[in-house]
């Protein structure tokens, strides 16, 4: 799997007004660069694309069809399935689909990290299972968390952030 060459930026995001969808404002970027706006009002709508402040319409109109193309790969080559079923003629479904991943994935990392700082979280070697403890992960609550569950289970708060995402996003039968 491929990392998406698309993120957002500026994020605004409210729980509370987030209903059927997420209620949403964002910047969409291609490899960083701002391609335009994006939001949702949380009410079970359409995303919205639209210029960014300053963005000429003919700009608008070429990153839009740039970001339908980059979309379209990135679902092609990482869920063929999804392709299959959105990918002739679809590209604002495809766009949807691409965007909102980036923001859930986005809301997960903001999650995660938060736990993070509140609990040390032991993943369980061979089922993967995590476990929480509900201490502060010190220094030294880190090390007695290891020292005391090795080998059976990984401290997950001593794991690189990359590795952690995997193993909290993880989807199991």
């Amino acid at each position: 799997m491929s990392e998406s060459r698309i993120s957002l930026k500026n994020i605004k995001w409210s729980s509370w007004a987030s209903h059927e969808t997420h209620c949403v404002d964002a910047t969409v970027c291609i490899d960083g660069k701002r391609v335009c706006k994006y939001e949702n009002d949380g009410r079970g709508g359409a995303n919205t694309y639209y210029p960014y402040n300053g963005q000429s319409e003919e700009s608008f109109r070429q990153m839009l069809s740039d970001l339908r193309q980059i979309c379209a790969d990135d679902i092609k080559e990482n869920d063929p399935d999804c392709y299959a079923q959105f990918g002739n003629g679809h590209g604002d479904t495809l766009v949807d689909i691409v965007v909102t991943g980036s923001l859930n994935r986005h809301l997960m990392l903001k999650e995660m990290k938060a736990s993070m700082k509140r609990k040390i979280h032991l993943l369980k070697v061979g089922t993967n299972e995590i476990y929480e403890i509900k201490q502060k992960p010190t220094d030294e609550a880190i090390a007695y968390a290891k020292d005391q569950n090795a080998p059976d289970y990984l401290v997950l708060n001593d794991l690189p952030e990359d590795v952690q995402f995997n193993h909290w996003t993880r989807v199991t039968d």
